[in-house]
């Protein structure tokens, strides 16, 4: 399918590649839609010679034609196999680390750069050396062919506190495609103590702005495939990867204060609802919540008594009526 919100014109000249800024790519096993990603990155990135380094965590070939194909077109992308399966935290981390330039993009294989993407990081990032750039981005149909939601982040463009922007939007660069790293401050950080959370790279991230000042690209240059809970490689474990989050939170209590933390969870939890009744009713309707789920994740909690008893009874209703009542809901929204 051609991709109509990005359009690829590409001179790949072999010039030496840049050194400010390069793209890591984290994929798996969705070759089409990293074909469509790397031709994105070339469109808004050829100019300036900018490396693609792809760390590929298939375990298998599945996207090797794509990858050569496009290295024939493009030399500066590189790629780089995983010898087994390391699971989506590791492989985040390690394509950050892979990639030898100054600043790294993360982009996740079915997202797409705008056109002119790159010239914006890199205006932004003429003579500074912010701790961190968050790019806004846009939410695209699952398709790839539509706008769903232009702005997702209602912001200045311009820099801002460290700590604000933990309190405000943290929850907005769980999304690989909104990073924009320095690879300095990156290092610094020991990325273990935040693995299999399904988000390491977010806990990197705050080691490395707490206290600092980092800069918001308010236009969206990024387009991220959210069309609906299915446009997510994680949709079938929407459960732990929401509470992967709680998790993540946890491990930060060394790293920010307590104010703040307790701030942050307010504002994840406006966002995402995962700590709330629909969204255990929505998860039993999937037949992603059960007893065992609520044991692993929620027992342990410090959460209201009533609370409890209510998602321990959820975990225990019949799928196939929540499952109706949940499209029922669907129908009447859309």
């Amino acid at each position: 399918m051609t991709n109509t919100l990005v359009q690829p014109s590409v001179d790949s000249r072999p010039t030496p590649q840049s050194t400010r800024i390069g793209i890591a790519l984290p994929t798996y096993r969705r070759p089409e839609f990293l074909a469509r990603c790397i031709r994105s990155i070339i469109v808004s990135g050829s100019k300036y010679s900018v490396p693609i380094y792809v760390v590929d965590d298939s375990g298998d070939d599945t996207n090797l034609h794509v990858i050569n194909t496009l290295k024939a077109e493009y030399p500066h992308l590189h790629h780089v196999r995983n010898e087994g399966n390391i699971g989506i935290d590791r492989n985040i981390v390690k394509s950050v680390n892979c990639c030898l330039t100054n600043y790294v993009w993360i982009m996740g294989e079915d997202d797409l750069l705008k056109p002119h993407a790159i010239e914006r990081a890199l205006d932004v990032l003429e003579n500074h050396d912010y701790a961190f750039v968050c790019a806004n981005y846009s939410y695209i149909s699952n398709d790839q062919a539509r706008i769903i939601r232009d702005k997702r982040l209602d912001v200045s463009d311009g820099l801002i506190d460290g700590n604000l922007f933990i309190a405000r939007y943290l929850w907005a660069i769980g999304f690989i495609g909104a990073c924009i790293i320095n690879k300095e401050r990156w290092l610094q950080a020991i990325p273990e103590k935040y693995m299999d959370t399904f988000f390491a790279h977010v806990g990197v991230i705050v080691e490395s702005i707490a206290g600092q000042s980092l800069y918001i690209i308010s236009e969206p240059i990024v387009l991220n495939r959210a069309e609906n809970a299915s446009s997510a490689t994680w949709s079938s474990n929407a459960f732990e990867v929401m509470y992967g989050w709680t998790e993540l939170l946890d491990r930060l209590a060394d790293v920010c204060d307590t104010k703040l933390i307790l701030t942050l969870r307010c504002t994840s939890e406006e966002i995402f609802w995962h700590e709330s009744i629909p969204f255990l009713l929505a998860q039993r309707a999937e037949q992603t919540y059960n007893r065992d789920k609520f044991d692993r994740f929620l027992r342990h909690r410090n959460y209201c008594p009533v609370y409890k008893v209510f998602a321990l009874l959820i975990a225990y209703l019949p799928t196939r009526p929540l499952a109706a009542l949940k499209r029922a809901f669907q129908r009447l929204r859309s």
